[in-house]
């Protein structure tokens, strides 16, 4: 498993890579190695200047959707595995305020990832559950509100 920096860094995919498939949570370790894999695959990936492990998932209008954050190692106040979804229009999301909506509402009823509702003051939320916590199909559901909101 790749040290943790003391300073921030990006963090390759290889780099990544390498951090999920040796991480003792395996199913959390498979999970974010399919995200990152669907990311890179369909040009969705941003690497992360991060002292953490963690990744940003491009949408389809060019800005980061959102954030996945390492399986074992993470900020403070991100349990690990969490992902933050950036749901500000003006700042990061990029999309009309409807379709930031039904990419919310997807989540909200096909995962329990737990975002909640949300406030057009707010930047972006974490996800009440980990990465991890999904069952498979939830998970499932999850990769495919990536390919419908996701860069491609």
């Amino acid at each position: 498993m790749s040290a943790i920096e003391e300073k921030p860094k990006y963090w390759s995919f290889n780099e990544l890579k390498d951090f999920y498939q040796n991480t003792p949570n395996n199913l959390r370790g498979n999970r974010l190695l399919d995200i990152l894999r669907w990311a890179r695959g369909n040009g969705a990936l941003i690497v992360s200047k991060n002292v953490f492990p963690s990744f940003g998932i491009r949408g389809r209008h060019g800005k980061r959707i959102m954030s996945v954050w390492s399986p074992e190692i993470s900020h403070p106040s991100m349990p690990p595995g969490t992902i933050y979804i950036f749901i500000n229009p003006k700042t990061k999301f990029g999309g009309s305020l409807e379709e930031r909506d039904a990419f919310l509402e997807d989540l909200n009823r096909l995962t329990s990832l737990g975002f909640g509702d949300i406030s057009d003051n707010v930047a972006g939320k974490n996800s009440a559950k980990t990465i991890d916590e999904q069952t498979e199909e939830e998970f499932s559901s999850f990769m495919e509100i990536l390919s419908r909101y996701g860069y491609r």
